[in-house]
């Protein structure tokens, strides 16, 4: 099942399916960066794969096609999956009719009918019915629904009462994200919004409480957008709003030109008028409460909670407070209906996010605690996915992470060697240093993360340096990774498989053979029963089943002193989970407790575990020693860069 963007792509290609469009084409149209499209079009080659009717093909130097050899099945196809979109997409009747309103809001000319519908991937003759209830809801904020001719369906209405509506039916949890924006592209506008309220309301001493300014954040990105594609707030001409409101009235201009250049927006005085009038009520007033104190409260406990578990702190992260609320919002509502949404992207984000989806874990599991709802996995991978933003932009001003090289290259020569390290690294280090042999007398090596030498003779006499080439090779990318990952090397990876924490046999019983795992690492760790109550916790919260008969059982929480594997290797087939998953290879993994580098072992066991070749060549010999050979192959294959078209 595809998600809305990779249909959208399939779309495309299907419609001249004779032509080759290349990435940079489809990022252009998509808005999106090529390497998103090349991971889309990934996807969507898998999901073509499994079908004879029609075939993905790539081509370097071209790009992508498709070649479709039966056009009524692929009709059929494609119908089925406009009609899965819509119902999965769009959930609840209320979230189809918001969806509705958030098109027809956006649209200053009109929106034709079939357009609607197919941006909906509905009939025409559901959405009609859907629109009456559209109109109904639309009646009570006086706004109307009419027919522009050669337009189509438009909106007749005050901008004020557009923005009120969009307030109190919580239209902006749709309206405000655009389709193509990727959720790194919605935090980053919300973060710049929150420097500059930040900023100005500091330097005029202006008080605001935490809830009331990411009120304020969401309040002003709705301004923004809207101003963006046309619409602004209706002149109103009056003297006693200067005279009072003075105060606001001078912050809320200075807001305005703080965003004019950072958006583009120009400063219109009817929208600082009316954002004067929303700082003098503080967020108190009902029309301003986009977020609640409840949301809030358990929003701030829950990030409080995982710096304690987790040793990750989180909770000066304004846009993640307001992105995570905003997601909690609907997702409440959802869950009282039991409409959870499907994620598409599911596997990918388990098996690419792992940390940040153990989190989300957590984080699903309080609010099941809280509000009495379990929460599956597909929407547990929509808060991973804000997570693992919010811990990328950790990890890259970790300034910590610096690289140091030792090279006998000329400084006008080192420009190949630096942008090739900044290619691979640019996100996760803070500093890239150069320098010759004679220069390291006066360096501080502690203040470095990863030494480096392209000089199999200079430096050579520390254990704490490596050697690269002047042409770096994707070994000197692994190897520098690891380092950055906190491994010395892969020796360190393969040397948490021992030989008195591996189980070889057989067994039927998924809770015995956990039971056998949980001791190993109670032995190794010496820690108490807090483990296996973790490990069940989990498991609870959803599967650990990773594909290809393997399963990776692990606590909800970090509660080891180290890093631990516990191994199986089954010679019969287990059943593990109520979806009928069968396993022969299980990993126990215990992470260490308050380290979250430690978590990086997650990044590296989950590449080699959905290689299926990795796991046919461990279960034709059944030892611990062909396993750890099959580890140390698949680690010195890591690749991690995209092939390129």
């Amino acid at each position: 099942m595809l998600s809305e963007r990779q249909f959208k792509i399939l779309s495309e290609l299907s419609e001249d399916n004779r032509s080759y469009l290349t990435a940079n084409f489809l990022a252009e149209k998509f808005q999106l960066s090529v390497r998103t499209i090349k991971s889309e079009l990934s996807i969507i080659k898998r999901e073509i794969d499994f079908f004879d009717f029609v075939d993905f093909i790539s081509f370097p130097s071209k790009g992508y096609r498709l070649e479709i050899h039966d056009k009524k099945q692929f009709k059929s196809y494609i119908d089925k999956q406009m009609e899965t979109l819509y119902r999965d997409v769009l959930g609840t009747p209320k979230d189809r009719v918001n969806k509705i309103i958030a098109l027809l809001f956006e649209s200053k000319q009109g929106m034709d009918v079939q357009h609607m519908a197919d941006r909906l991937f509905v009939s025409k003759s559901t959405l009609a019915n859907d629109l009456k209830n559209a109109k109904n809801l639309l009646n009570q904020y006086n706004i109307e629904i009419i027919h522009k001719l050669n337009h189509g369906l438009a909106i007749k209405a005050k901008e004020t009462d557009i923005r009120v509506c969009i307030n109190n039916e919580n239209i902006d949890l749709f309206y405000a994200y655009n389709e193509f924006m990727t959720i790194g592209q919605i935090s980053m506008n919300l973060g710049q919004i929150g420097e500059i309220l930040v900023d100005t309301l500091t330097k005029h001493k202006y008080g605001i409480s935490d809830i009331a300014l990411q009120n304020l954040i969401v309040h002003i990105d709705i301004i923004i957008r809207r101003i963006m594609i046309g619409f602004f707030l209706e002149e109103v001409h009056d003297e006693a709003l200067s005279r009072d409101f003075s105060e606001e009235i001078l912050i809320a201009n200075e807001i305005f030109q703080k965003c004019h250049r950072a958006f583009g927006i120009p400063r219109i005085e009817s929208e600082i008028n009316r954002l004067a009038v929303y700082l003098r009520g503080k967020s108190n007033y009902p029309e301003s409460s986009y977020i609640t104190n409840d949301i809030d409260e358990f929003v701030s406990q829950s990030l409080n909670a995982i710096k304690d578990n987790f040793g990750i702190d989180l909770s000066d992260n304004v846009q993640l407070r307001i992105s995570l609320s905003l997601h909690i919002i609907p997702l409440i509502t959802r869950l009282k209906y039991n409409m959870q949404l499907k994620n598409n992207v599911l596997e990918h984000v388990r098996k690419s996010y792992p940390l940040a989806y153990d989190i989300a874990s957590f984080v699903a599991y309080r609010i099941q605690e809280k509000y009495g709802y379990k929460i599956n996995e597909d929407e547990i991978a929509y808060f991973a996915i804000y997570f693992n933003t919010s811990i990328l932009s950790i990890q890259k001003n970790d300034y910590t992470n610096k690289i140091i090289i030792i090279s006998s290259l000329k400084r006008s020569e080192t420009l190949l060697l630096r942008e090739r390290i900044y290619s691979w690294f640019a996100d996760s280090i803070s500093e890239l240093k150069i320098i010759d042999a004679f220069e390291t007398v006066n360096v501080d090596f502690s203040q470095y993360k990863v030494i480096c030498t392209t000089e199999s003779n200079v430096f050579r006499d520390r254990d704490d340096t490596i050697l690269i080439s002047q042409f770096p090779t994707d070994t000197d990318h692994r190897n520098i990774r690891m380092i950055l990952d906190g491994f010395n090397g892969k020796e360190d990876i393969l040397a948490l498989f021992k030989e008195e924490m591996t189980y070889i046999g057989k067994t039927n019983l998924k809770g015995e053979l956990l039971d056998k795992l949980i001791k190993y690492v109670e032995n190794a760790d010496g820690c108490n029963d807090q483990l296996m109550k973790e490990i069940h916790k989990r498991e609870i919260m959803g599967g650990t089943y990773f594909g290809n008969f393997i399963a990776m059982p692990h606590p909800m929480t970090p509660v080891t002193k180290k890093t631990h594997i516990a191994l199986a290797l089954l010679e019969n087939e287990c059943n593990w989970d109520k979806y009928g998953s069968h396993v022969r290879i299980i990993l126990l993994v215990s992470i260490e407790a308050e380290n979250p580098r430690a978590f990086q072992l997650w990044s590296y066991l989950s590449e080699f575990i959905t290689n299926e070749a990795f796991v046919n060549s461990v279960l034709q010999d059944l030892t611990l020693e062909n396993f750890k050979e099959q580890v140390s192959k698949a680690l010195d294959h890591l690749t991690y860069n995209l092939h390129e078209y």
